[in-house]
C-alpha cells in the first residue's frame, strides 16, 4: 500500500487506530480545549457574555469533538478526497503525513472556523445552546416588574428591616399600616440591594465590575438619604416638644425641593448641606453621634406624617434608584445560567409578587431525553427482531437508538424555544428546519458506522458497497427521525391538553399517544420513499404487497407506537413547561393583602424601619460611609 489508506481496507485503519490512539486522543483533549476557550470568547446580539450552563457547554464541546472525529473518519477512509478539491492538490497525502492525520484534523477543524460563514453558525450555535437569543427580553420585562410590582415582605425581610432599625435607635412602637409611595419604594430598594449583595460575594457572579460599582453608589446613596430622613424625623419629633428650629428645617427643606434630580452633582451636594444643618440642630438639642442617650419610638402615624414633609424628595429620588437596582437584580437573576431559577425563587421568596418561573433544557432534561429514547429504541427493535426470529444485529439496533436519540434531542432544543411555541402561528417552516436537522444527524450516524466497519453495513453480500451507495440505500429511513423531531416540537406547542383535567399522568399518556403517531406515520413515510426511490428494500417491500404480506406493517407499527409512548410520555411534557415559561406571570396574579392587614409586614414595609447604617454590617462590598 503506497497511495494511503484505500476502501475497504479496515485492517490497515485498525492497525492506524491501535498505534495513534494517544495522538488521536490528545488531539480531540485539544479540540474540547479550544472549543471551551471559544465560548468564552461568544457574545450574543446584545454583546452580553454567554450565561453559565454545564449543558449547553458540554453539547458545544461534543459537538466540535465529533466534527473533528469525523474530519479524521474521512481522512482514514477516503484519503483520495484531496483530488477532488479545487485547486492543485495531490491525489493522496504523502507518507510523512500520513501518520499526523489527528493533527491535520485538528488543523482542519481550526480552519473551518476561519471562514467568517461558518463561524458566524458557530456563534449562533452557541447561543441557541445557552438559550440567550431570549435573554434580552427577559431581562427587560423582568426590569419592568420588579419596578412596578405589587411587594408584600417575607419575615426574613422583615427581621432585615428590623435589625436596620435598631442599628439607627430607630423604633416604630405600633403595627398599625405603613405604606405610599414612598414607602413602597424605599423598602423594594433595600430588598435589592441586599440580593444584590449576596450576588456579588458569591464566587460566579454575572454581574460585571461596572456592576458592582453601580452597587456600592447605591447602596451609599440609600443610606445618605435614609440618613438624611431618619435625622429629620427626629428632629421634627423634638420640635413638637418645643424645639425651634423652624427657620433652619425650612431651608432643609427648600435645599432638597429645589435641587433638580437630573442634576446629580447637585443633589450630593444639597444631601450633605441638609445633613450638615440637621447634625448642627442634633448637636444643639443635645444629642451624640449614636444618638444612645434616647432611642427614637414613632408610631406608624408619626412617620407618614413626618414622611410628608419631604414626600417630594424621597418619592423622586428612590425612583431613580428602583430604576437601576431593578435594572441590575433583572440582569443577574436572568443572566445566571444554571442559577436562574434558584435566582428567580429568592426574589419570590422576598415577597416580589407576579414572577413566573425560568425553564431551560438542562442536564438533568438532556439526561432524561436519552434515557427515554436509547435504551427504549435498542430494547424494543432487539426484542422485535427475537420475536419474528430474526437474528440481532446490535450495531444496526445502537445506530437505529443514536439517530433517535439525536432526533429527540434537536425536537427538545427546537421545540423549547419560546419563539416559536408562543407565536401566534404555527412555525412549520422552523420545524421543518428542525426535522433536516434531524436527518443530518442520521446521514453522519450512518457515516460513522460506515467508516468503523464498511463490511457490516452490507452483512450477507461480499460486494463491497461504496458510501454513496450505501447511504441512498438508507436515506429514506431518516423520515423516522424528522417526524420525531417535527413531532415533539409541535406537541411542545400545546400548552396543556383540554381533556387531561389537571392530572399528570393524563397529559403525559396523551403526549406519548401522539409522538406514538408520529413515530408510526414516520416510518410508513420511510416505506413509502424505498418503494418511491426502487430501493433494495423498497423493491422486496413491493414484492410482499404482492404477496399480500404485511407482517412487517403490524410490527412495525406496534414497535413505532410502543417507542414514541415511551418518548412522548418522559420527554415532552418537561419540553412544553420550558417552552411555555415566562420570567413574568402572563396573567395579573391576586393583589397580595394590604400591609394594613399584617402587622409585621407593615412594621417591616417601613422604609425608615428598615434603612441601614452603612457600618460594614451585613456588607460584603466597601460600607457607605466611606463614601460622600
Amino acid at each position: 500500500m503506497n497511495n494511503g489508506f484505500a476502501l475497504g481496507e479496515a485492517s490497515d485503519v485498525a492497525k492506524f487506530l491501535a498505534t495513534q490512539i494517544e495522538l488521536i486522543l490528545f488531539a480531540g483533549v485539544v479540540v474540547a480545549a479550544y472549543a471551551l476557550f471559544r465560548l468564552t470568547q461568544v457574545r450574543d446580539a446584545d454583546g452580553q457574555k454567554l450565561p453559565q450552563s454545564v449543558t449547553a457547554k458540554l453539547f458545544f464541546v461534543l459537538t466540535h469533538v465529533f466534527v473533528y472525529l469525523f474530519i479524521l473518519g474521512i481522512c482514514l477512509y477516503s484519503p483520495n478526497i484531496l483530488s477532488k478539491l479545487p485547486g492543485d492538490f495531490p491525489s493522496a497525502l504523502p507518507d510523512e503525513l500520513r501518520q499526523q492525520l489527528p493533527l491535520i484534523a485538528v488543523i482542519a477543524v481550526g480552519a473551518l472556523l476561519t471562514i467568517p460563514q461558518i463561524k458566524e453558525l458557530d456563534r449562533q450555535y452557541a447561543v441557541l445552546l445557552h438559550s440567550a437569543q431570549h435573554k434580552r427580553a427577559d431581562e427587560d420585562a423582568l426590569r419592568a416588574h420588579l419596578a412596578s410590582c405589587p411587594f408584600s415582605p417575607s419575615n426574613k425581610e422583615i427581621e432585615e428591616g428590623l435589625a436596620y432599625l435598631r442599628q439607627f435607635d430607630f423604633y416604630i412602637t405600633d403595627a398599625g399600616a405603613m405604606h405610599g409611595d414612598s414607602v413602597d419604594t424605599w423598602h423594594k430598594v433595600g430588598s435589592l440591594l441586599r440580593m444584590l449583595k449576596r450576588e456579588v460575594l458569591s464566587d460566579n457572579t454575572v454581574l460585571s465590575p461596572a456592576d458592582r460599582q453601580e452597587i456600592v453608589r447605591l447602596e451609599e446613596a440609600h443610606f445618605r438619604k435614609t440618613k438624611l430622613a431618619t435625622s429629620l424625623m427626629r428632629i421634627l419629633d423634638h420640635m413638637e416638644r418645643g424645639s425651634q428650629y423652624g427657620q433652619r428645617l425650612t431651608r432643609v427643606a427648600n435645599l432638597l425641593g429645589d435641587a433638580s434630580h437630573r442634576d446629580r452633582p447637585r443633589i450630593g451636594l444639597a444631601e450633605d448641606v441638609a445633613q450638615q444643618i440637621m447634625n448642627e440642630i442634633e448637636l444643639a438639642q443635645g444629642f451624640n453621634g449614636n444618638h444612645d442617650e434616647e432611642p427614637l419610638r414613632l408610631s406608624s402615624k408619626q412617620v407618614q406624617q413626618y414622611v410628608v414633609q419631604i414626600e417630594s424628595y424621597l418619592k423622586a429620588e428612590y425612583q431613580l434608584m428602583l430604576h437601576n437596582a431593578s435594572r441590575l437584580a433583572a440582569k443577574m437573576i436572568v443572566r445566571s445560567g444554571d442559577r436562574a431559577p434558584e435566582q428567580l425563587d429568592d426574589a419570590k421568596d422576598a415577597g416580589f409578587f407576579g414572577l413566573g418561573e425560568i425553564q431551560e433544557v438542562n442536564l438533568d432534561r438532556v439526561i432524561l431525553v436519552i434515557l427515554a429514547t436509547f435504551p427504549t429504541v435498542f430494547f424494543v427493535f432487539t426484542l422485535s427482531a427475537l420475536w419474528s426470529g430474526k437474528p440481532a444485529r446490535p450495531e444496526l439496533f445502537i445506530s437505529i437508538a443514536t439517530t433517535i436519540s439525536i432526533a429527540a434531542l434537536i425536537g427538545a432544543m427546537w421545540g423549547s424555544r419560546r419563539r416559536f411555541a408562543q407565536s401566534r402561528e404555527v412555525p412549520w417552516s422552523s420545524y421543518l428546519g428542525a426535522g433536516m436537522v434531524a436527518v443530518t444527524g442520521f446521514v453522519i450516524v450512518q457515516c460513522t458506522r460506515y467508516f468503523i466497519d464498511p463490511g457490516g453495513v452490507n452483512p450477507g453480500d461480499d460486494t463491497p458497497i461504496s458510501l454513496g451507495s450505501y447511504l441512498a440505500s438508507v436515506l429514506p429511513w431518516s423520515a423516522s427521525a424528522a417526524f420525531v423531531t417535527i413531532g415533539i416540537c409541535a406537541l411542545a406547542r400545546v400548552p396543556e391538553w383540554p381533556w387531561r383535567k389537571d392530572s399528570v399522568v393524563i397529559e403525559r399518556s396523551l403526549d406519548g399517544l401522539f409522538l406514538g403517531l408520529a413515530y408510526t406515520a414516520g416510518q410508513l413515510a420511510a416505506y413509502l420513499f424505498h418503494a418511491a426511490f426502487k430501493t433494495g428494500f423498497g423493491i422486496t417491500l413491493v414484492t410482499w404487497l404482492g404477496e399480500g404480506r404485511l407482517n412487517w406493517l403490524w410490527t412495525s407499527s406496534a414497535r413505532g407506537m410502543l417507542i414514541g409512548f415511551v418518548m412522548g410520555y418522559f420527554i415532552v411534557r418537561d419540553i412544553r413547561r420550558v417552552s411555555h415559561s415566562h420570567v413574568v406571570e402572563p396573567r395579573p396574579r391576586t393583589e397580595p393583602k394590604s400591609t394594613a392587614e399584617s402587622p409585621d409586614a407593615a412594621a417591616a414595609a417601613a422604609p425608615l424601619a428598615g434603612a441601614p447604617n452603612g457600618r460594614d454590617v451585613h456588607d460584603g462590598i466597601p460600607s457607605m460611609a466611606q463614601a460622600r
